[in-house]
């Protein structure tokens, strides 16, 4: 991913399992018009997906589970400072294959 890794990260949505899916550029929605009746639809120009996988340690343990993202209050498009694209794909874990997502990892 070539220069990813210095774009900006922007809250995109929180997966059932609790990772933060992001996104290189905040979704914008442009209201137009179609038959007359208003419609809104998204750009999506040079947009990359990313994975944000936030952990919990157990304090007397020490074992790591995953934090779910939703306790974090963040709203699509929000920025997520202090986080970049790693150049590190995401591996689907059925076939092996790199999904076209990169991890999302702290700078």
């Amino acid at each position: 991913m070539a220069d990813e890794n210095k774009k900006a990260v922007y809250f995109y949505q929180v997966s059932e399992s609790g990772t933060i899916v992001c996104t290189n550029n905040p979704m914008k929605l442009i209201k137009s018009k179609i038959n007359g009746k208003d419609v809104l639809s998204r750009t999506q120009s040079e947009l990359s997906f990313g994975l944000l996988c936030l952990v919990d340690v157990d304090p007397e343990t020490g074992e790591q589970t995953t934090a779910h993202g939703s306790e974090l209050g963040l709203k699509r498009g929000d920025a997520i400072p202090n986080f970049r694209f790693s150049s590190n794909p995401v591996i689907d874990r059925d076939s092996g294959e790199e999904t076209g997502m990169y991890w999302i990892e702290a700078c």
